[in-house]
């Protein structure tokens, strides 16, 4: 699938810079942060500290115990 994209565009070039997707790092949050809602998840906990927090793409990232 990666080869398909990098055939049909790939990439994209914003200010000197290859952007795989062709998002900054605030509007790949924003659109974490929307669909979150809409599937109505809420915060996540640390099983280890208990501390709550929001989704992100980093913790979507971050395998759950």
């Amino acid at each position: 699938m990666l080869r398909v994209y990098v055939d049909h565009g790939g990439p994209v070039s914003m200010n000197g810079r290859k952007l795989l997707l062709g998002l900054k790092r605030r509007q790949a949050s924003n659109i974490i942060a929307q669909c979150a809602a809409k599937a109505r998840l809420g915060p996540l906990v640390n099983p280890d500290t208990g501390e709550t927090r929001g989704i992100s793409p980093h913790r979507l990232r971050t395998p759950l115990q």
